[in-house]
């Protein structure tokens, strides 16, 4: 009987150091920074709906939450940022940003903390 609770406590202790690495990847998607069509305001904001001309679309985040990533988009929209002179490669506090060109007026942001953080954004016109 004694072997029997053993087992299961070990395969429950198991279960769960398996499980919560996965739960720390939690991925969320923060929506998009600008202007959607319709709206009268003169100052960009976070919505779900498709921005109209220049703005940032797609937010990412993982570990960490929506908050943090919106609050990086901002600074970043408000130069914000410390970028190169070309403006591939950028830090903001302990986040290490990397900057793609994907076409025309559209580029990838994606940065980088340690304990697997991560926000990425595409932004353009």
């Amino acid at each position: 009987m004694r072997a029997i609770l053993l087992s299961v406590v070990a395969a429950a202790v198991l279960t769960s150091v398996l499980w919560a690495p996965a739960v720390a990847q939690v991925r969320h998607s923060c929506g998009n920074y600008g202007f959607p069509e319709g709206y009268r305001g003169d100052k960009p904001i976070f919505t779900n709906k498709p921005i109209v001309g220049a703005g940032v679309e797609n937010i990412r985040t993982r570990v960490i939450g929506c908050r943090k990533g919106r609050r990086m988009v901002k600074a970043f929209w408000s130069d914000g940022f410390n970028c190169n002179p070309q403006g591939t490669r950028c830090t903001y506090g302990s986040f290490t940003c990397r900057n793609r060109r994907l076409g025309e007026e559209l580029w990838l942001m994606r940065c980088f903390a340690s304990r697997e953080r991560m926000v990425k954004f595409r932004f353009g016109a």
